[in-house]
């Protein structure tokens, strides 16, 4: 039979991997909430608020700061804004660095920063050579009636928690006596320390972190008034300040509690190395035009890195000149490395 043949034409047929087109309608922008145009005074910094419009950012008027060509020259001869790096290679370049190194490699009981060198001998007697008279814990206070005798000159070491206290003392006076911690808030004593002979050191709590409860902060600012007040050995309180971030109110705060008892204190710019030279001095700068309207702070500043070494042998003239220095023949002590006494047999080494 035929087959009935259909006379509609054949419909083409569409390819299975082409996807079909689908059409919506855009939604009209709304009224209701235009675009804030950009004015360019806004801060791109993580942490910082916008400005109004005509008005310059925080960031923009530390830039603006006067820098002092002066304190600029100190920074870098002394080479204290050098990372570690840098002074690691500085150091090996120098012959004496080497030989110095090696005579230490063997001694216990601290480590050497690469830019602390060439220390005088009377700073040397100071911060001791043997191992009895190296810096040693005595006592922990929280009260006045607690705290060791006053035999001795005495400094103290204070500032916000996690600003370096611990590492700083350490770093000067070549020991790991004073125990320190990343953690902030961890010094929550009056702890006190001895030089033999030579001078006491206390490390005062850090404000901030270390006492958060109301009651406790109390509890510290009565003692701490205690302290200035009625410590007739202390000498100067060394504030120590972060580079980094320069004063904060909590600093200010605490330089007019000091600058009320009438204790003398100087202010110390802590882990300079994490700090652009250029931005150290204008921080500088702020800090001592602060520092005009308090009558019983030490104008000069020091900056200083417990990293590097940077800064420290000033640092440690300043408790060399606050120390108390006998005037005996046997006190005198070889230089680091030298020939030792006839009765250090049992002393042993650094």
């Amino acid at each position: 039979e035929r087959r009935a043949v259909s006379s509609a034409p054949e419909q083409p047929t569409m390819a299975a991997d082409k996807p079909v087109k689908k059409f919506t309608l855009r939604k009209p922008p709304k009224k209701d909430a235009p675009v804030k145009a950009k004015t360019g005074t806004e801060s791109p910094r993580k942490g910082e608020s916008g400005t109004k419009p005509g008005e310059k950012s925080e960031r923009s008027k530390f830039r603006e700061i006067e820098i002092d060509h002066k304190v600029l020259a100190r920074i870098k001869t002394s080479a204290i804004c050098t990372p570690m790096g840098s002074a690691m290679r500085v150091a090996n370049r120098s012959p004496e660095g080497k030989e110095l190194r090696e005579k230490e490699a063997n001694y216990r009981g601290f480590s050497r920063p690469p830019l602390y060198t060439d220390i005088p001998q009377a700073v040397v007697n100071m911060i001791g050579e043997r191992a009895k008279d190296k810096l040693t814990f005595i006592a922990a206070a929280m009260s006045v009636e607690s705290m060791p005798p006053p035999v001795l000159p005495e400094v103290a070491f204070c500032g916000r928690s996690n600003v370096g206290k611990s590492s700083v003392i350490n770093a000067v006076t070549l020991s790991t006596t004073v125990r320190s911690s990343d953690k902030p808030g961890m010094t929550q004593t009056f702890n006190f320390y001895v030089l033999p002979r030579r001078l006491l050191v206390a490390d005062l709590p850090g404000y901030g972190f270390a006492f958060a409860d109301p009651r406790k902060m109390e509890t510290w600012k009565m003692l701490m008034d205690q302290y200035m007040s009625k410590r007739k050995p202390l000498k100067r309180i060394f504030l120590l300040i972060d580079a980094r971030h320069g004063l904060k109110k909590a600093d200010e705060e605490f330089m007019e509690r000091l600058e009320k008892s009438r204790c003398q204190f100087q202010l110390v710019m802590t882990k300079c190395d994490l700090v652009q030279a250029d931005d150290l001095a204008r921080r500088y700068a702020i800090m001592a035009k602060h520092l005009e309207q308090y009558a019983k702070c030490i104008k000069t500043i020091r900056m200083v890195s417990a990293y590097t070494g940077a800064g420290l042998l000033d640092l440690a003239s300043d408790l060399y000149q606050l120390s108390n220095k006998p005037n005996t023949k046997n006190d005198a002590t070889p230089q680091m490395g030298g020939k030792r006494h006839k009765d250090d047999d049992d002393a042993g080494d650094l």
